[in-house]
């Protein structure tokens, strides 16, 4: 079942500004939400990890993305206005493109 939400998603290209925008609704007091793809990325440098030695591993890569983004987006209110830096959605593209099954992105981009 599709649940209507306040959520937006910000999309688009590397380096096409989503993150300045983000940057900037934030300054304005909105509730946003950084890349999850720079969170992943971010955890694993903090563990002493090389972005290469991260992104080494694609399909552990994205999935540990896509569940990242599935646990945000469960505690997330429908009604609670938020802007995300990317969404689940994106993770079907990211999916395809690296050779994997979409399957769960798909079914949790089908319940937003």
């Amino acid at each position: 079942m599709r649940v209507q939400t306040n959520w937006y998603v910000l999309t688009g290209g590397p380096c096409s500004g989503k993150s300045k925008v983000i940057e900037y609704l934030k300054s304005k007091g909105y509730n946003t939400s950084k890349e999850f793809a720079r969170k992943v990325i971010d955890k694993g440098i903090a563990k002493g990890k090389t972005v290469e030695e991260i992104r080494k591993d694609e399909i552990k890569f994205q999935n540990d993305i896509l569940n990242l983004k599935i646990k945000f987006e469960n505690k997330l209110r429908p009604k609670q206005t938020i802007f995300l830096d990317r969404g689940i959605p994106d993770s079907i593209v990211y999916f395809k493109e690296a050779g994997l099954k979409v399957d769960t992105a798909v079914k949790e981009s089908s319940k937003r």
